[in-house]
């Protein structure tokens, strides 16, 4: 059965739109000056630290995000596209978000044991990243992470649901700030791979601390108000499949190369990957936060603007995404030589493959207007289809083709949800043949921009660069 189209019913001139408008600048700025930091920090911490403290911290930071994602209930996308914002309402999402707080901390200690058991039967190489015996004692540490995330107040996702953009804003810059002075200040004084986790708890910290002393609104208290509890583990458990399947579709490649490559390996494949989340970073911010509350919006106070408000706001996607990817692959070797130092070189290569994955980041506009019309199990379908492409052709190119085939293979397979998002759009009545391709002119211009530019540098230094080094 085909699914009624949305009427292209066009909003009232400047209807819903102001708010949206100053919400996104304000979390435009915020990410932009957050991927600053973070590519400053990262910049200065290259200088202090070895190739491989990266790559500890890129296992470690994949082994707690799939434990995360794997138990994450929605709950901060519930609460800001629900019809309910009442003290009780949030008391009870506060109350579901302590309790699987506390069962992700006890799932992070068993996982370091049997990480550090696993080691020790031989079961993972020691030439691995995740063979690494340093691992599991940081893995352990997360678990603090586990806990104080789960004490953040429910004021965020209120906060998200208003819009209140410069409230958030201020919230995550002062706790990159605090991560990001303790990492520098542990890994001069120490050169030690400790400083990166303990700049991920010091942020934590910051962060539940100031949700609830920066954001204002009304005192709340954990409660269990039952029928709020329904509300949110009716939708929540849709969400936990779609979030874990969502991690194996977008990160699944990182559980693979961990047990592929040495430490030095997958901690160059961390720093083109942690380059190319600056622009990804930005892009999902705006999209769970501003693109999901625009859509909530609109249908719940104009369906009728619906279709529009999604057409407008994937147009914007695809020429940012197509921008970005066309300039970060004609100027990657650039970025790497002139911010790195010799020993990094071989992350320019990682760079430029990895950087078209961002053209694959246009269909996640897509699934925000899946789950605002209740069709999350499509975007459970999506996740799939993309995570069984990379667990199944990342080996294989790996086996045939070595770092840079599985690199290639990565990319290839986020674009393999692509025909299921554009059925769906087909069947809303929203695909238009023409402004679909938008990407693509976009993609192509930028990097013809950027290998001009790339071809002016090496002539104004003097030297000549390769496309791929």
């Amino acid at each position: 059965m085909v699914s009624p189209s949305l009427p292209l019913q066009r909003p009232a001139a400047g209807a819903g739109s102001r708010p949206l408008l100053r919400a996104a600048s304000w979390l435009a700025g915020s990410q932009l000056g957050s991927q600053l930091l973070r590519l400053g920090g990262n910049l200065v911490l290259a200088r202090l630290l070895a190739p491989d403290a990266f790559g500890l911290m890129a296992a470690l930071n994949t082994v707690y995000f799939a434990l995360v994602m794997c138990s994450d209930l929605g709950l901060w996308q519930i609460v800001v596209q629900h019809r309910r914002s009442d003290a009780r309402f949030l008391g009870s999402a506060w109350a579901l978000q302590g309790l699987r707080a506390v069962l992700l901390a006890a799932v992070v200690v068993v996982v370091s044991l049997g990480l550090a058991a696993l080691q020790q039967g031989g079961w993972l190489p020691r030439s691995s990243a995740f063979g690494d015996p340093r691992l599991p004692a940081m893995v352990l540490a997360f678990a603090a992470c586990a806990l104080l995330q789960g004490a953040e107040s429910q004021q965020i996702a209120l906060a998200q649901r208003e819009l209140r953009g410069a409230a958030l804003a201020r919230l995550e810059l002062m706790a990159q700030l605090v991560a990001l002075g303790l990492t520098v200040a542990v890994a001069a004084l120490t050169h030690s791979p400790w400083a990166l986790p303990a700049g991920v708890v010091a942020s934590a910290a910051a962060r539940t601390l100031g949700s609830h002393l920066l954001l204002g609104g009304p005192r709340l208290r954990p409660c269990w108000d039952r029928e709020a509890l329904k509300d949110l583990l009716g939708t929540g458990r849709w969400m936990v499949a779609s979030s874990a399947l969502g991690f194996i579709a977008a990160h699944a490649e990182k559980l693979l190369l961990g047990a592929l490559l040495s430490t030095t390996a997958f901690g160059l494949f961390a720093i083109a990957s942690t380059l190319v989340a600056a622009v990804a970073g930005l892009f999902a911010a705006l999209n769970g936060q501003i693109v999901l509350a625009g859509l909530s919006a609109a249908r719940r106070d104009d369906p009728g603007t619906l279709a529009v408000r999604y057409l407008r706001l994937q147009r914007h996607a695809d020429l940012a995404l197509g921008l970005a990817a066309g300039l970060m692959f004609s100027l990657g070797p650039w970025i790497i030589h002139l911010g790195y130092d010799r020993r990094y070189a071989p992350a320019a290569a990682d760079l430029q493959i990895l950087s078209l994955g961002l053209l694959a980041l246009r269909q996640q506009v897509v699934e925000q207007l899946m789950f605002v019309q209740g069709h999350a199990a499509r975007v459970s379908a999506n996740n799939l289809l993309r995570g069984a492409a990379l667990l199944v052709v990342v080996p294989l190119a790996h086996s045939w083709g070595g770092a840079i085939a599985a690199l290639g293979a990565v990319v290839a397979c986020q674009f393999a949800a692509w025909p299921l998002s554009l059925h769906y759009l087909a069947r809303q009545g929203l695909l238009r043949p023409g402004s679909s391709w938008l990407w693509l002119p976009a993609a192509l211009l930028a990097a013809g921009t950027g290998l001009l530019l790339s071809h002016a540098l090496a002539t104004g230094l003097g030297g000549g660069h390769r496309l791929l080094p």
